[in-house]
Order: structure tokens, then C-alpha cells, then sequence
């Protein structure tokens, strides 16, 4: 069936580094990079997904799911060109704090 000649390992791939940006003055600073262009100008004080997530601090997927299902306040979008940008307000900042902070580890109790 086979020609006996043993496999070769597979290398292992190296995990690429995180989109961070790197500021020059110091580069062990690790800031995240800054997109307040992409806002509209009467949405400046809003909070874009990426934004929400290191204030909560949860995954940004887990803020989508949530938004998804209702269990959240729905985002308003923000459209720059063919990108859409959720945009939360700090009113709605407050209350996904809120809600977030409710959650608890676990599956419910059955009843």
C-alpha cells in the first residue's frame, strides 16, 4: 500500500502578532490604534465595537451575539463607504455596563 518511508513533521506556524500600534517615542507603549476618522462628525462621542469591548472587556464577537439576540441595546450604523460601524451611544455605554455586569458564570437554573 505505502512505500514504508516514514512522514515528515509538520512545522509549526508561527502565530502572527496582534494589529497594534506601536508608538515611536516609546516603543514599549502598546496603544491601540486610534480610529475616531472613521466616526461621522455627529458621532464623535460615540463608541464604535472595538471601543465597547475594552470597556466592558469582552470579545468583540460576544458584543455582536449579544446585539444579535436583543439582549442588548441595538447600535446605530455609521456608513463609510461600504463599511458599516456600530455605533453605541454613552447613553447605551452605561446600560451595556450594566447588563454586562449582571451576567453571571453559568448555565441558568432549570426549574
Amino acid at each position: 500500500m505505502g512505500t514504508g518511508r516514514p512522514y515528515k513533521k509538520r512545522k509549526e506556524r508561527e502565530k502572527p502578532e496582534r494589529n497594534i500600534l506601536i508608538t515611536q517615542s516609546n516603543p514599549g507603549n502598546v496603544v491601540p490604534r486610534n480610529i475616531d476618522y472613521f466616526k461621522p462628525a455627529r458621532f464623535k462621542g460615540y463608541f464604535t465595537l472595538s471601543e465597547m469591548a475594552r470597556e466592558v472587556p469582552c470579545d468583540p464577537s460576544w458584543l455582536r451575539k449579544l446585539e444579535r439576540a436583543g439582549r442588548i441595546p441595538m447600535a446605530k450604523r455609521g456608513q463609510r463607504g461600504k463599511l458599516s460601524i456600530r455605533l453605541w451611544s454613552p447613553e447605551q455605554h452605561d446600560e451595556i455596563i450594566r447588563i454586562i455586569d449582571g451576567h453571571q458564570v453559568g448555565r441558568p437554573k432549570e426549574k
